[in-house]
């Protein structure tokens, strides 16, 4: 199965047992009446026909989509740390699942993240979380209902920040006088809802496998740049 036809709605091969019952309905009727129908198909028929082939994407109509937030809401700051404690004890949130690089940045890239979000920054303000049974919750539901897919690290760098751990501009949190702007100090949460770890590993490498982060030498270069531009 080609890597860019996943089907994110099931979670599965849609070669095993477990796929889900509307495709399997779909493809049942096919063999038996094929080209005597005419059906119209979400986007999660959609995305079964692509994973097995039946369908090429031709259109833009053929992508199968990522998963889309089942919900969303802004968080300050100053009330992550009691969101997130929240989450772990009503939610079964794991800040750390299997697939998760644990917290690889340096201080000094923490430290540059908090210091641009305090500029004013727009960009990097959302962490996405997967809550495999959100709007159906068991009392206390086990660790691993609810994980962090993207964010872990804007997440850990801004908890330190508030915590009094990590000193941006040569200040920790309580030694900074007057209160956080509403507008940069907060993140922008978004939960969907995927119903097995195998869904929301593809998630996560939908969002993180295709990019190519910036050495060493390239980020000077364009340092180099910018003192060659300003001195000009």
């Amino acid at each position: 199965m080609r890597p860019e036809f996943v089907n994110y709605w099931c979670g599965c091969d849609p070669r095993t047992s477990t796929f889900c019952a509307e495709a399997r309905r779909y493809l049942n009727t096919q063999k038996r009446d094929a080209g005597q129908m005419s059906l119209l198909f979400d986007a999660h028929i959609g995305a079964a026909e692509v994973c097995l082939g039946l369908r090429e994407i031709k259109s833009f109509q053929d992508v199968p989509q990522l998963p889309t937030n089942h919900y969303e809401i802004d968080v300050e700051w100053r009330h992550i740390e009691d969101s997130i404690q929240e989450h772990i004890e009503k939610d079964g949130l794991d800040l750390l699942p299997r697939f998760q690089r644990g917290h690889v940045w340096t201080e000094a890239q923490q430290v540059a993240y908090v210091a641009n979000m305090l500029h004013g920054c727009e960009v990097a303000r959302t962490i996405i979380f997967n809550h495999s049974r959100w709007d159906e919750l068991p009392v206390r539901p086990p660790k691993g209902t609810m994980v962090i897919v993207d964010g872990l690290q804007r997440l850990e760098a801004v908890r330190k920040f508030m915590r009094n751990d990590l000193a941006v501009f040569g200040m920790k949190y309580a030694e900074f006088k007057g209160s956080l702007r509403m507008q940069y100090a907060r993140f922008r949460i978004r939960i969907t809802k995927l119903a097995t770890e195998a869904a929301a590993i593809r998630f996560y490498l939908a969002l993180n496998a295709g990019g190519t982060q910036h050495t060493d030498e390239e980020i000077a270069r364009v340092r180099e740049l910018l003192s060659t531009v300003e001195c000009t």
